[in-house]
């Protein structure tokens, strides 16, 4: 009785090595992946604004409209998605009036309020212009140059 039972495990050892070899010959490979153009990836290429025109950039801020501000050490910059705006800073109503920008913040209310070396002005953005806070502007007193 015991014999036939050894035989019995002896052809089901002989036939799953069998089916092992068989099997591991078969080379299964994954199914090909077809690499498609992602429609919601669009990667632009923006031409950078040169140095004399900003300068060296000492603070970045997004304000609630999605415009990107640029604090730099010639003027103030401002990206819309498309294209670069620079503003420099002159004695006139509306403007900036100093060139060297330190730093930028928005306030609870979406204002942007720029602290350059005539003082502090906030950005009116529906008149895309700026108004002095504080600081009594001149020429001859404001600061040109920094080192950083």
């Amino acid at each position: 009785m015991k014999l036939p039972i050894l035989l019995f495990y002896c052809l089901i050892l002989f036939f799953s090595i069998q089916a092992a070899e068989i099997s591991s010959n078969e080379k299964v490979l994954p199914l090909k992946w077809e690499v498609q153009q992602d429609v919601f990836a669009r990667f632009n290429h923006f031409t950078p604004l040169d140095d004399i025109e900003i300068g060296l950039i000492s603070d970045i801020i997004q304000d609630r409209t999605g415009f990107i501000w640029l604090a730099g050490e010639n003027g103030l910059g401002r990206f819309d998605g498309y294209e670069f705006k620079v503003y420099h800073g002159n004695s006139s109503n509306g403007a900036l009036h100093g060139n060297l920008i330190g730093d930028l913040e928005v306030d609870e209310l979406g204002r942007l309020w720029i602290a350059h070396s005539g003082g502090i002005s906030i950005y009116i953005e529906n008149e895309d212009r700026f108004e002095n806070v504080f600081g009594n502007f001149q020429p001859e007193n404001a600061i040109v140059d920094s080192n950083y």
